[in-house]
């Protein structure tokens, strides 16, 4: 037997060792990084990015001296903070464009009865006779560091500007605890503050929606509460995004490969049945006159049984009570009776084989089939299940008629016909909805909507087959899905699966060499060995026991 230090079809790399180190390198660089910043050590490829990118928020985060970062108000009174700082903002304007026209004690004047006076007599000839008019153009012009503007257009906008300001003063009195609360006293005072408000604002909500969504971690508020610089994040955050990308390119070979081995696991060839599926020559039963929601709907319900029926319909006999019979589900096949008994017998025998040396039931009632086309050069028409619901057959005793159960495990969609459709027809088909009781006819339609358009493809709503369909495949395509793993444990980073398809796996050197004399370093005496093992069995053994 030779020896091979990679796995299967991998050969022996020189840098596999180096991949390993790389990834406690990587490990490490992130630990450090999160350690300064206060922050649990990220496990995994995710939150390593969660980690970056905390990092990077702090370094581009505005100064935020005195900023409440952890207070609920910025969710809680996000609307009243909406009006303070649109105000404020709006007060800065009319500060900025009317302020070098106004003396400082101008804002704080009753323009409101001086407009009204200056605009109800500007367009009357006689208004220099009125003495309101004159003590409103004085009052006006007191307002205004130099002269004031001649025409009425101009004056009314300076009255109209310090109106402005006293509304948007109102309202800014009106949440200003709600400002002095999330910002400090000191950062909201003066017109000219409002601009910077609005950015930690905007920079607050974003890093909230950021940790709300699990991008990054909540901690990041408590390390920007403290008075520590961020600068010395910033070699230790481009060192660990180097090292990421340099690792990830890795990952993704991993997970390319890892994906490819999954879609071996389905066999989306034509010996699949539940691709092309086709009634066993001595096992499996064809059920007609029974609609499958009618079946789903009677199996589903406790200690209700389905008994199947020849084609001529039921036997009087066979040791079964007349309320026996009322209780069970009637289903009529399209067998003979004494081909029916084989058939059952044979399909009883089988299922309970697989149930005893696997530890797997593989007997469904293939509900609903889809008639499609595998655009081959003859454009034969197959059959795939839609809905395969896990059953039991079993009978009290040898004179009893064969009874079907519901498992009670949950009903399936054809995963294998799933994945066909999407990488060869680019058909979406839909799982089955998580739902107390299986809606048959909805399903059928979702797929129907589906393959529409596609010649020759139809949904075939009545058609319920009892055969042996395996799941066991699926099982593990189901378990190496990355997405059903957890988020700081990815297979690309798995040691083993990283050896398996990529790196290979460093093995220590062997005790003894392929061309060496076994028995001249083993003795017989010394092997024990449950079962007979020849000389490369016994080497295998020798480096298992090696470690």
């Amino acid at each position: 037997m030779g020896r091979q230090d990679g796995g299967p079809g991998v050969e022996p790399d020189p840098q596999r060792g180096s991949n390993r180190q790389t990834l406690k390198d990587l490990e490490d660089a992130a630990g450090e990084l999160a350690r300064a910043m206060g922050l649990p050590g990220p496990r995994g490829q995710a939150q390593r990015e969660a980690l970056i990118l905390a990092a990077r928020r702090a370094l581009d985060a505005p100064d935020l001296a005195g900023v409440n970062l952890k207070a609920p108000e910025w969710d809680s009174h996000r609307a009243e903070l909406d009006e303070l700082l649109a105000a404020g903002t709006a007060l800065s304007k009319v500060r900025a464009e009317f302020g070098p026209v106004l003396t400082p004690e101008a804002w704080d004047q009753d323009a409101a009865q001086v407009r009204e006076i200056l605009a109800e007599a500007g367009g009357h000839r006689t208004r220099l006779l009125s003495g309101r008019y004159r003590q409103a153009r004085s009052a006006l012009s007191q307002m205004c560091v130099s002269s004031r503007p001649s025409e009425l257009e101009g004056q009314l906008a300076i009255l109209d500007a310090i109106i402005e300001s006293q509304e948007h003063g109102r309202v800014i009195a009106r949440h200003l605890p709600l400002g002095v609360l999330l910002f400090g006293e000191s950062r909201i005072t003066g017109p000219r503050v409002w601009p910077g408000l609005e950015a930690i604002t905007r920079w607050r909500r974003d890093i909230g929606d950021e940790i709300g969504g699990g991008s990054i971690p909540s901690g990041l508020l408590d390390y920007l509460e403290t008075d520590q610089s961020p600068a010395p994040l910033l070699p230790m955050v481009r060192t660990l995004e180097e090292m990421s990308a340099a690792h990830r390119s890795h990952s993704d070979s991993v997970s390319v490969k890892l994906e490819a081995a999954r879609r071996d696991l389905l066999d989306l060839g034509m010996r699949n049945p539940l691709l092309n599926y086709r009634l066993l020559r001595s096992r499996g039963v064809e059920v007609q006159g029974h609609t499958p929601q009618d079946i789903v709907a009677a199996l589903e319900e406790e200690d209700r049984a389905a008994v199947l029926l020849p084609e001529t319909g039921p036997e009087d006999g066979l040791g079964e009570s007349g309320g026996q019979r009322r209780r069970d589900l009637q289903l009529t096949t399209v067998h003979p009776a004494a081909e029916l008994d084989r058939r059952l017998l044979s399909t009883y025998r089988l299922a309970n084989s697989f149930i005893q040396e696997q530890g797997v039931n593989t007997l469904f009632l293939a509900l609903g089939m889809l008639r499609w086309r595998d655009g081959g050069a003859n454009q034969e028409t197959r059959l795939a299940p839609l809905v395969l619901l896990p059953v039991s057959l079993d009978r009290v005793n040898l004179r009893g008629r064969f009874r079907l159960r519901h498992t009670g495990d949950d009903p399936e969609s054809n995963v294998s016909l799933r994945e066909k459709l999407r990488l060869e027809f680019g058909v979406a088909l839909q799982e089955l909805p998580e739902a107390d009781s299986l809606d048959t006819g909805a399903y059928f339609d979702s797929v129907a909507e589906a393959v529409h358009g596609l010649d020759g493809w139809t949904v075939d709503r009545e058609q319920v087959a009892l055969g042996f369909f395996s799941f066991s495949k699926f099982l593990m395509y189901r378990d190496l899905d990355v997405e059903n793993w957890p988020g700081d444990a990815s297979p690309a980073e798995h040691p083993i699966i990283g050896a398996l398809l990529e790196d290979g796996f460093d093995e220590p050197p062997p005790l003894v060499d392929d061309d060496d004399n076994l028995d001249s370093v083993l003795a017989p005496g010394d092997t024990y060995q449950v079962v007979d093992a020849d000389g490369s069995q016994t080497l295998t053994l020798l480096d298992v026991n090696q470690g």
